[in-house]
């Protein structure tokens, strides 16, 4: 699974979106699959996805990715 900008999930009110998401990546992640996500903002920034998806997130890789020279 890709996602791109999961920020796009805590801006507004999209609690269910939130809940299926949570869902989603916890069947994924008993089916030992891959998850890629990206943000704009950091990981701590994004406090409004809840702590529990924000545990799952943070337990994997997270890059940084800095503007070329």
């Amino acid at each position: 699974l890709i996602i791109d900008d999961v920020g796009f999930f805590v801006s507004g009110n999209k609690h269910s979106t939130l809940a299926e998401l949570r869902n989603t990546v916890d069947d994924l992640l008993s089916r030992r699959k891959q998850i890629v996500m990206t943000s704009d903002r950091p990981l701590s920034e994004l406090t409004a996805i809840g702590g529990d998806l924000m545990a799952r997130l943070s337990g994997g890789v997270l890059c940084c990715l800095e503007q070329l020279d």
